[in-house]
Formats: C-alpha cells, sequence, structure tokens
C-alpha cells in the first residue's frame, strides 16, 4: 500500500523549487536592467551612464589607462560620457 505524502512534504518541495526559480528570475532581470548602462572606473572615480543601446558591449569599463585609440574603438561609451559632461555642464549654468 503506497503512503500519502503529507500537506508538510508537498510544500517543502514545492517552496524547494520555487525559491531557485524566483532567485534565477531576479538574477536574470538585474543582469538585464544591467545591460542598459554603462559602468565605468575613470580616474576621477566612478560613473553609472545610460547606453543609447542594450547590450553587453561596455557594460563594465575600466577607463583608467586607455588612451585616444581606445576611445575611437568604443565610440558608443565615448558618447555616452560627452551626453554626461553636456549634461553636468548644463545642470551647473541653471
Amino acid at each position: 500500500m503506497a503512503r500519502k505524502r503529507s500537506s508538510r512534504s508537498t510544500k517543502r518541495t514545492k517552496r524547494s523549487f520555487t525559491t531557485p526559480v524566483v532567485v534565477v528570475l531576479i538574477v536574470v532581470a538585474l543582469i538585464a536592467g544591467a545591460m542598459n548602462y554603462h559602468f565605468v572606473v575613470t580616474k576621477n572615480g566612478f560613473k553609472v551612464l545610460k547606453k543609447s543601446h542594450w547590450g553587453p558591449k561596455d557594460t563594465f569599463v575600466d577607463t583608467r589607462s586607455w588612451g585616444p585609440l581606445d576611445w575611437i574603438d568604443h565610440s558608443d561609451l565615448l558618447k555616452a560620457m560627452v551626453n554626461n559632461t553636456i549634461n553636468n555642464l548644463k545642470d551647473d549654468v541653471k
């Protein structure tokens, strides 16, 4: 005769399945959200800039040792940095 599972073990099984799924969904959402921003380490500190296009390119960047040619290779990041500087100057004028 087969024993019925107790409601307690059924709840535990549901919880043990649901928790990892929820954690994975949260992690995926955070990563997808991070793909909308450039997280940049500069000589002057740390900056978070809005990307013009969603994607993994230049999401996490350390520019402290970059030269002019590096900036040419990362034109989207350069545009974001210039736009950020212009917006900061506009805010200072107001």
